[in-house]
């Protein structure tokens, strides 16, 4: 899912608006598309990796709304 389309599509199903959805995902052009839609994001990081433009998080535990 790298393509904006596919998260307008998930907003679509969810009944909901993209603002209100915070996507998670180790993969920058995943987030990157979710973004676009506009969707809230969440990089996951792995060993090695460093954040980009997203917000980040090493562990689930360390996510606030």
């Amino acid at each position: 899912k790298r393509e904006k389309e596919s998260y307008l599509q998930i907003t679509k199903l969810l009944k909901s608006t993209a603002e209100d959805i915070v996507f998670f995902s180790d993969i920058t052009e995943e987030l990157d598309a979710a973004q676009a839609a506009g969707m809230q994001t969440v990089q996951l990081l792995r060993e090695a990796m460093t954040p980009r433009t997203h917000k980040a998080i090493t562990q689930f535990g360390e996510f606030t709304l």
